[in-house]
């Protein structure tokens, strides 16, 4: 883990527009602001502007104080490893995997039927989202129906070379699911 990087962590926890869940009780989180982001949290009827790979989000928080007519969202991005894949034991056309991100690891539901032991993926950090009774707690980046398998970059930090049209293709994915 990289210095200063549990700091920086506890640190986000401060801040009260930060949507952060303690994974080891995922499963007890639902996430209520899914299609309500408009009027339950940001009060209005503005546009919503999706960040992917916001980090800690401070470019997203100064685009919100250059464009105050409309509401943004930061999506956290993140290199992982699949340690293991099993089939979804209610749904035959979803796998479930156990995902290294360097400092914690996540289980995510995916419809990529090919996903195997040690790909390297990008991984959008979304809230908890239930698939047949299963919670996922990302979303693997993809492109034209498959999961990048071959993502550069350290565990756990930002992607490097993405294919714009795998960032597209996870905007309109995540923007659906915001909405």
């Amino acid at each position: 883990m990289g210095k200063g990087k549990l700091a920086k962590f506890a640190d986000m926890e401060r801040y009260e527009n930060v949507f952060q869940y303690p994974y080891s009780v995922v499963s007890d989180v639902s996430f209520e602001m899914r299609g309500h982001w408009r009027e339950q949290y940001f009060n209005n009827d503005n546009p919503i502007v999706l960040e992917l790979g916001c980090g800690r989000g401070e470019y997203a928080v100064g685009l919100a104080e250059r464009y105050p007519d409309k509401n943004f969202i930061g999506v956290d991005i993140k290199v992982g490893e699949v340690m293991s894949v099993t089939q979804h034991p209610k749904n035959d056309k979803l796998m479930l995997c156990n995902v290294n991100l360097g400092k914690r690891a996540i289980t995510v539901v995916t419809n990529d039927l090919n996903v195997k032991d040690d790909n390297k993926v990008g991984v959008s950090l979304l809230p908890p989202q239930a698939f047949s009774d299963i919670v996922s707690e990302g979303m693997f980046l993809g492109m034209n129906g498959s999961i990048l398998k071959d993502v550069e970059g350290e565990l756990g930090q930002m992607p490097k070379g993405i294919p714009m049209e795998s960032l597209n293709e996870t905007r309109n994915l995540v923007e659906n699911y915001l909405k």
